[in-house]
């Protein structure tokens, strides 16, 4: 007797894969493209604007940066441009609110920088300070208790190595805190919420291999304790996620990329009071992604999809449908 074909599950997987790319274009609503595509950028909320300022696209095998300074203002209708920072950069660590967008560090063809840059809703750029240091490829968040960054920093001997630093950005003065206990201190997610900075994944330097690894674990960082816990561990290594606060102990982390599969559009949410993390509604594109939360709602703005690309599209869900239930969101 031939056996039986297996059809059902092939069949099931197909399914599976219509129904999830429906959820995601019903969950994302598709806005106003940037005007080109970028990776890198800093994005915040001030007032009623989204701004987006500096980072990188690729023209055909060259590397390029952006200063301009964009905003999408409360009709959703188009980006303009606003002002320039004072010099083109990507990937600065930056924390935003109503003052508007605080900018340390970052990079361009020049190398790593060391300056602290005010963007407000307007669009007017000032730079703060000059720390003593270069930084590159930091990610930051902003809590009740101040403002934090994972950095990596730049050595004399073109070496580098990571650190986590509490920042007065109005006055350039710097704290240095517990170090990560991972060490991954290349494109991970960070958040703040609750009390704590949430830190998942990245990447850290491998010497013997000339390059870097990615990370699974998920760590939370306590202010008035000052240490570290190691909370649990993503399905995936990755580095570049992008993480947003949905709420008191929530945070949603999103994309980024992973040796195996390479981009990503899963989504997780990680609750900080009971560690448990969860599937969440994916992003609509595979992508390295700047994530916002504005209100009630999450923005994806553009982003690295493939190596040496970077996506314009800009999209937007209600914190409800990630979380998949309505609730107080404050």
């Amino acid at each position: 007797m031939k056996p039986r074909r297996r059809v059902r599950p092939l069949f099931a997987v197909a399914f599976m894969a219509a129904v999830a790319s429906l959820s995601a274009e019903s969950i994302w609503e598709e806005l106003p493209a940037l005007p080109e595509g970028l990776a890198g950028q800093v994005v915040a909320a001030t007032g009623d604007s989204v701004l987006v300022a500096g980072g990188t696209l690729w023209d055909d095998d060259r590397k390029v940066w952006r200063d301009a300074v964009l905003t999408l203002g409360p009709d959703d209708q188009s980006w303009r441009k606003v002002g320039s920072i004072p010099q083109p950069l990507g990937y600065a660590g930056f924390v935003g609110g109503d003052d508007g967008i605080w900018l340390l560090g970052g990079h361009n063809e020049e190398g790593a920088l060391s300056d602290i840059v005010h963007v407000d809703q307007e669009g007017t750029c000032q730079v703060i300070a000059s720390m003593p240091e270069a930084w590159r490829f930091s990610r930051g968040a902003r809590s009740e208790r101040g403002d934090y960054f994972v950095v990596r920093r730049e050595q004399v001997d073109a070496g580098w190595e990571g650190a986590f630093l509490a920042v007065d950005v109005g006055s350039g003065q710097i704290r240095e805190c517990a170090p990560l206990p991972n060490a991954a201190w290349v494109l991970p997610a960070v958040a703040a919420t609750g009390g704590n900075i949430v830190v998942a994944g990245g990447a850290t330097r491998v010497e013997a291999m000339g390059g870097i690894r990615n990370q699974s674990g998920i760590l939370t960082f306590d202010p008035q304790q000052k240490v570290w816990h190691h909370r649990g561990d993503l399905p995936v290594a990755l580095r570049g996620m992008g993480a947003v606060a949905l709420g008191v102990g929530r945070v949603y982390l999103a994309g980024g990329y992973g040796d195996a599969k390479g981009f990503e559009d899963r989504a997780w949410i990680f609750d900080v009071k009971t560690g448990d993390l969860t599937e969440a509604p994916a992003l609509p594109l595979a992508m390295m992604p700047e994530l916002l939360r504005v209100g009630d709602a999450v923005y994806a703005i553009g982003g690295e999809d493939a190596p040496r690309r970077r996506s314009a599209r800009v999209f937007r869900a209600l914190i409800s449908s990630l979380l998949k239930e309505r609730e107080n969101f404050n």
